[in-house]
């Protein structure tokens, strides 16, 4: 037994005492509001007291920081961005309505309770503690999602993240104030980096099928078109005929951004909720499944939805439909004295579709990571760059001119239409693909040709069904003929059949009603002639796309109603003829 009388004493240097030992980490956020709190409060342990007299506190809340504040552009719409502390110790943000904060701070608080907000006080003393809390820095509000501003550095995703370059991340300045369209994927940078390289080489691979292009070319088109917006336009995409094709489509699209589950909706929706989709989705993605012929009255207000975002600004919206007929009817045409040329029907029956559920695992795994980080690296490319905004548009062209030719026909409204929407989609994709992968662009460059390939194809396959196999002259002679016509109603060349007074005048151009122009010989033959076609050619086009009308007399003329004095005969032409004008 040892003699406690003759141990050493330890050094003073090895002794530990209780102020040595190893202290918590402090929290930096409660560090802040410590030093944010307002006179007459102050941070007692886990809980905010607001000074009573005399000397006394009262509990009032947890933990609870405004970071920063922010108003609209046109200075209203004034909100708090907060930081709250739950009661496991977690922080959580939320953005507070100033106004709300006034108007209904039992609901307000009531939301904060709900996700775990510690209150000992009245919400409307919680609510004037955060109205007092003084901020070093006031943003922009902005209440809906996508690019923000015209410089292309700054995108509020689906989920309301704001995302900025690389260089640029803490310098946003911006408070989105509007519902998330998908939810949250939390992910450091590292990792969603590294989730976007998997997703990219699960989901698109070497060979991708068709869906999976189409897919991916939907998700990142809206996103990227504003730069050329003067040359560009929303669309709705309908795939029709193949289920798993359908399928496989709107999952890869929606992976883009968020889980495959997200961002879907049915036609079966009331109409009302699918046009609110449309005008919240600002520079995005929109899904709708399961079209059945039941539904064809909500077309027209759709393509009108996709029409005004596009004159409202430089938003852009994509849409895709699924469904196992066409929205167009069979015969793929658009129902009269309709504008929806902004509606393109997709034949899908024929499209392959290999290892279906291969694909949707990578895509459920790795889900939201590549939109983000593809965005990222093309802020950082510099979009507003005009030798970028160049680029864009020579990728569009070269799917224009597989079909224009090296001669740079013209096209009617609805056909550049289309071609434009597959051009927006190979060049969008073309970019985002090359941003990712700058450093291994020689790897990529399979890819990149699969895609040209692809899109080329779908707008040859859209003209098969829609226009007939037509030469580019071919084309160009309709559109000619149609823009003619389009000029005759405009200068009001033609006279209205349906007179009041029950006699139409004689007319040496033509005349019209609801459904068809009515047009004269020589009126048929300036057309022709100021077109340097033939005639009969100009007939047979009409004939081949259903447009001119006969009505049993000789050389394709209708005998129009005794109303006219004498019944000349003259060329009947649907009004559906407008369709293949020219734009403008």
């Amino acid at each position: 037994m040892s003699d406690k009388t003759t141990e050493r004493e330890a050094p003073a240097a090895d002794k530990i005492g209780p102020e040595d030992a190893p202290q918590p980490q402090a929290d930096p956020l409660l560090e802040q509001v410590r030093a944010r709190l307002p006179e007459d409060y102050e941070l007692i342990g886990p809980m905010i007291h607001q000074n009573r007299s005399a000397g006394r506190t009262k509990p009032l809340c947890g933990p609870i920081l405004v970071r920063s504040q922010a108003r609209g552009a046109d200075g209203t719409g004034w909100s708090l961005d907060v930081a709250f502390r739950t009661f496991d110790g977690d922080w959580q943000s939320a953005v507070l309505p100033m106004r709300d904060l006034l108007k209904a701070p039992a609901r307000v608080v009531a939301g904060l309770v709900d996700r775990g907000f510690d209150l000992r006080g009245k919400p409307g003393e919680v609510c004037d503690l955060v109205r007092s809390m003084e901020v070093d820095r006031v943003g922009l509000a902005v209440g809906v999602t996508g690019w923000v501003g015209a410089g292309f550095e700054r995108f509020i995703l689906p989920s309301g993240e704001v995302l900025t370059g690389s260089e640029n991340s803490n310098a946003a300045g911006v408070l989105f104030t509007g519902a998330p369209r998908v939810t949250a994927l939390p992910k450091t940078e590292a990792d969603r980096a590294a989730s976007a390289e998997k997703w990219l080489e699960g989901v698109i691979g070497r060979k991708p099928d068709n869906a999976v292009m189409l897919g991916l070319c939907a998700a990142i088109a809206p996103v990227l078109m504003p730069i050329r917006a003067e040359q560009s336009w929303s669309f709705l995409l309908h795939l029709h005929g193949s289920d798993g094709a359908g399928r496989l489509s709107r999952a890869v699209a929606a992976s883009v951004w968020a889980q495959p589950s997200e961002l879907h909706l049915t036609w079966s929706e009331p109409q009302s909720r699918l046009l609110a989709a449309i005008r919240e989705a600002r520079d995005g993605l929109v899904l709708i499944s399961g079209y059945e012929p039941r539904h064809h009255r909500k077309i027209p207000a759709i393509a009108e939805a996709l029409t005004g975002i596009d004159a409202a600004g430089r938003g852009r919206v994509v849409v895709l439909s699924t469904g196992m007929v066409p929205l167009l009817g069979g015969d793929g045409k658009a129902l009269p004295g309709q504008d929806l040329r902004n509606i393109i029907d997709i034949d899908c029956r024929s499209w392959e579709v290999e290892d279906p559920e291969l694909v949707l695992a990578v895509a459920a795994q790795h889900a939201g990571s590549f939109g983000p980080e593809f965005l990222r690296a093309s802020i950082d490319w510099g979009l507003a760059i005009q030798s970028h905004v160049t680029y864009l548009g020579e990728r569009t062209d070269e799917i224009k001119k597989t079909i224009t030719g090296s001669d740079d026909l013209s096209l009617d409204a609805e056909t550049d239409r289309v071609a434009l929407a597959c051009g927006d989609m190979y060049g969008a994709v073309h970019l985002a693909v090359l941003c990712m992968s700058s450093e291994k662009a020689g790897a990529t460059k399979p890819l990149r040709e699969r895609l040209k390939t692809f899109c080329a194809q779908l707008l040859e396959s859209w003209i098969a069904r829609h226009r007939g196999v037509l030469s580019a002259q071919d084309r160009a002679l309709l559109s000619r003929a149609a823009t003619a016509v389009r000029d005759l109603l405009r200068d009001e060349a033609l006279v209205l059949l349906e007179e009041p007074d029950g006699t139409v005048p004689i007319s040496e151009t033509g005349w019209f009603d609801d459904s068809f122009v009515y047009l004269t010989a020589p009126t048929m033959a300036g057309i022709a002639q100021a077109a340097e076609a033939d005639l009969g050619r100009l007939f047979d086009l009409l004939q081949v796309q259903d447009l001119l009308k006969p009505g049993g007399e000789r050389g394709y003329q209708y005998k129009l109603p005794s109303r006219v004095p004498g019944r000349p005969r003259a060329y009947r032409i649907s009004r559906d003829i407008l369709r293949f004008a020219a734009a403008g």
